[in-house]
């Protein structure tokens, strides 16, 4: 039986910071690693993905517990 740990409000409020420090720290990394996929292991909502697809990266693996709505 899965754990309701965290509320949809509670990602809702985390998406705009998320987001903000994404766009900042996405760009950096690209310069820096040029990855080619990325892994986000407890990625919520996926704001930080999202940033990564905004920069080309297709080959994406989000992984979550049972508890975040896919």
């Amino acid at each position: 039986m899965s754990k309701n740990y965290y509320s949809k409000d509670f990602f809702h409020e985390q998406k705009k910071g998320s987001l903000r420090s994404a766009k900042e720290v996405v760009p950096l990394v690209m310069d820096l690693i040029k990855p080619k996929s990325v892994i986000d292991v407890g990625c919520g909502i996926g704001a930080w993905l999202s940033v990564f697809r905004e920069y080309g990266i297709s080959d994406i693996l989000e992984v979550n517990r049972e508890w975040v709505d896919k």
